[in-house]
């Protein structure tokens, strides 16, 4: 018997399979040993408890010679089949590869855009039937890439065409271009244009444009003769302009209704007529014809045909309204030129009208003076007198500015190391001037600070007479650092004659800006005229800045400032209230007085301050003058008084200002001594109304 072992039973009992092998001694009276498989497992019963164990040996000896048996079973089939398999693949590769090589090789020619090539395979397998439908292929690829090129020819050539087309707008060109362009494209022997008139009413077609060739095919007609030649087929050119149908012979010749024409026409054989239709009507027709013996138009002929019938016909329509806009242009001119002439001739009247008109307001202002006529029609006077004169002062010097100016860039010009430094100066100029004319006026004392800092760049730049041209600049208010980059720009020598070319660029814009602020002056004094007429709303009181308003006057009247001192003392003021027009009146004549009371030699004195309490705020002007007399001065309120000369004055100017003065609810002072006079206003920093 054979016992398992504690370990192994207890493996069997939990259910796992035991596989041993086993030697046992037979007991025959030898050393012969049994060689066994041993296999167990347990048995269990329905509740899944083992009960036993079962246990089968099989004989080694037996296995393995059955083993060895199969081993050489299968070793012996294996080569059997191996060597049936190498002589079966010698066999079919000699009768598949050469076929497979030559369908290779093809690919390969095909695939380098050799189509010619051929594969030729004997047989009559599926390898002869692949070779064929392989050659068939090439052709048929190499027919078709054939087609393809030309029709990419055409395309192009009815690409090009249209470009051209659309490259003109006058008529007759667009017409010659389209003949030209299918022509160049299609192989004919006529191409003609017919065009129809503007209003597409029953007016016959005209022959705009025709090319063809004589009937060898050897040169090409004159356009007068083509145009002869497609005279001929009008009738067919009318018949397609009626239907708005393409007409279309095969041989135009065999016709029997146009037969005659088309062989009077010399386009014999194959002919082509289309509408160039655009919306609502037929703007041409467009006709092509080929010789008796030539090929008749394809499919995709008469589709290209059609295409650039189409564009033609865009082409003709934007060249008939080309025409339409350039007629309604000239008549426009026409009418612009007349009524020009007319609007001159009322000008001239105007003018002359207008000059009658200054006389006479002269005449009255002096007359209403005397005979005391109402104080405001004398202080609109009064006060557009300030701005003209302003306007007058300026372009005094405006003629001698612009011939200084025009003298310094010739000088420039003709000293300039070349054309580029010319122009770069210029360019400086140009772009500085207008910045250098919208600073302030410098003071004095502003002004000689400057000059010594800018002397010093010029010094060390070494330009001669630095000190004098220093002061130049510094009184056109530059820094230091524009006249470093003035002299960048500039090269040394010609250093003196940038400046003066700057100080009159700076003059003439200051000028220019002196008569625009002086003319937007008389425009706020008449639209306040009108205001008081009830004639438009009543002015606005906004929140200003007082400064500003003072700037701006200075700005105005700078012409007759430019030898006065001018001392600004401003405070720290906060946004007034104020009729802002009306408020620069005061400011403008009260400046203009001090200017007037110094002689034009002196100093003026701008103070701006608050009240001890912060509610007012306190503009004074002071000048040095010989002040007003003691007997005077109550009196220069008055309507018409005035201390200067007869045509100097209306007296009216501070009776304006009083008035302005009180409509803001503040007050209007005068103190004078001799060698000062001061003029105080006093205005609410709240809203207060006289």
């Amino acid at each position: 018997p054979v016992a398992l072992g504690p370990r192994d039973r207890a493996n069997v009992l939990r259910g796992h399979r035991l596989i041993r092998d086993l030697d046992l001694d037979l007991d025959r009276g030898d050393d012969t040993v049994g060689q066994y498989k041993l296999a167990a497992t347990a048995l269990f019963d329905s509740k899944d408890q083992p009960v036993g164990v079962i246990g089968v040996a099989v004989d080694r000896e037996a296995l393995a010679a059955t083993k060895r048996l199969a081993v050489r079973t299968l070793g012996g089939g294996g080569l059997a089949a191996l060597a049936f398999a190498l002589v079966l693949a010698l066999f079919w590769s000699r009768r598949l590869g050469a076929p497979i090589g030559k369908l290779h090789r093809g690919a390969i020619a095909v695939s380098r855009g050799d189509l010619d090539h051929r594969i030729e395979i004997a047989g009559g397998d599926e390898l002869t039937d692949l070779a064929t439908a392989f050659n068939q292929m090439t052709s048929t690829l190499k027919d078709n890439q054939a087609r393809l090129a030309a029709r990419m020819r055409e395309i192009v050539a009815l690409h090009d065409a249209g470009r051209a087309v659309s490259s003109v707008i006058d008529l007759d060109s667009v017409s010659r271009k389209i003949v030209d362009a299918v022509a160049r494209t299609f192989d004919v022997q006529l191409v003609a244009l017919w065009l129809a008139d503007k209003q597409g009413g029953s007016a016959p077609l005209r022959a705009s444009a025709a090319r063809a060739k004589r009937a060898d095919m050897s040169t090409s007609l004159a356009m007068d003769e083509a145009l002869a030649a497609a005279n001929a087929l009008v009738a067919i050119a009318e018949q397609v302009r009626t239907s708005r149908t393409p007409a279309r012979f095969d041989r135009a010749s065999a016709d029997p209704t146009h037969g005659e024409a088309a062989k009077a026409a010399g386009a014999p054989g194959p002919l082509v007529a289309l509408p160039l239709d655009r919306k609502a009507r037929v703007v041409g027709v467009l006709a092509v014809g080929r010789s008796e013996d030539a090929r008749e138009f394809s499919e995709a002929d008469l589709n290209l045909l059609t295409t650039f019938a189409d564009q033609a016909g865009a082409a003709v329509e934007n060249a008939l309204l080309y025409q339409e806009v350039r007629g309604a242009s000239e008549e426009l001119e026409r009418k612009v030129r007349l009524r020009t002439a007319e609007l001159t001739a009322i000008n001239h009247e105007l003018g002359k009208a207008l000059a009658n008109l200054r006389e006479t307001q002269a005449q009255l202002i002096l007359s209403e003076r005397m005979a005391g006529l109402g104080v405001l029609v004398a202080g609109v006077a009064h006060e557009i007198n300030s701005p003209t004169a302003a306007i007058r002062g300026s372009i005094e010097g405006l003629a001698s500015a612009l011939v200084r100016v025009a003298r310094h860039g010739a000088e420039l010009a003709a000293h300039a190391p070349s054309p580029s430094v010319a122009a770069a100066i210029t360019s400086y100029l140009e772009s500085t001037a207008p910045a250098l004319a919208e600073r302030p006026l410098p003071t004095s004392l502003t002004s000689r600070k400057a000059a010594r800092e800018i002397m010093g760049v010029l010094q060390d730049a070494k330009i001669a007479n630095a000190p004098t041209l220093a002061a130049d600049l510094a009184d056109l208010g530059a820094s230091v650092e524009d006249a470093e980059r003035l002299l960048k720009k500039t090269p040394k020598e010609l250093a003196p004659e940038a400046i003066a070319s700057l100080t009159d660029h700076v003059y003439l814009y200051r000028t220019a800006s002196t008569v625009r602020h002086a003319v937007q002056q008389i425009q706020r004094i008449v639209g306040a005229l009108k205001t008081y007429s009830h004639l438009d709303q009543q002015a606005t009181r906004i929140e200003a800045d007082l400064h500003e308003g003072l700037e701006t006057t200075l700005a105005l009247l700078h012409h007759t400032l430019r030898d006065i001192v001018i001392e600004r003392k401003y405070g720290n003021l906060p946004h007034v209230p104020v009729y802002v027009d009306e408020l620069n009146q005061v400011w403008t004549n009260l400046i203009s007085n001090a200017q007037q009371a110094v002689g034009g030699k002196g100093t003026i004195i701008i103070e701006t301050s608050l009240s001890a309490d912060e509610k007012l705020a306190i503009v004074r002007v002071i000048d040095d003058g010989p002040g007003v007399p003691a007997d005077v001065l109550p009196r220069i309120f008055e309507p018409f008084f005035t201390t200067k000369p007869k045509g100097e004055g209306t007296g009216l100017g501070l009776g304006i200002a009083r008035q302005i003065v009180d409509k803001h609810g503040g007050d209007f002072r005068c103190e004078s001594k001799p060698g000062e006079t001061i003029f105080e206003v006093r205005l609410p920093i709240g809203v207060r109304t006289s």
